[in-house]
């Protein structure tokens, strides 16, 4: 799980995610900002951000996003590794 600001000081959210998806296993991102607006949320969920956070914070939302982000998180692991034992299958 990877939780950055959305302006960072050698680029943004949109560069850290990208590299974030060059890993094997690529962590979540939460994108956290004073400025969590109806055009961040959109843009940083459609690229595939995991969530935004509005700061200042507050602590049930941090628990939320961060659970439903480890959720999502392992689920895409459990439907990874799936897809790449029936490709072993079909491959036998």
């Amino acid at each position: 799980m990877v939780i950055a600001e959305r302006d960072l000081p050698d680029g943004n959210w949109q560069t850290l995610l990208n590299s974030l998806k060059q890993m094997a296993v690529p962590p979540k991102l939460i994108v956290t900002s004073p400025l969590a607006d109806d055009r961040l949320w959109s843009e940083a969920l459609h690229l595939g951000a995991a969530d935004v956070l509005a700061q200042p914070f507050c602590s049930r939302e941090i628990f939320r996003s961060v659970s439903l982000a480890y959720r999502q998180w392992q689920r895409e692991q459990r439907n990874n590794t799936q897809a790449h034992n029936c490709l072993l299958v079909d491959a036998v």
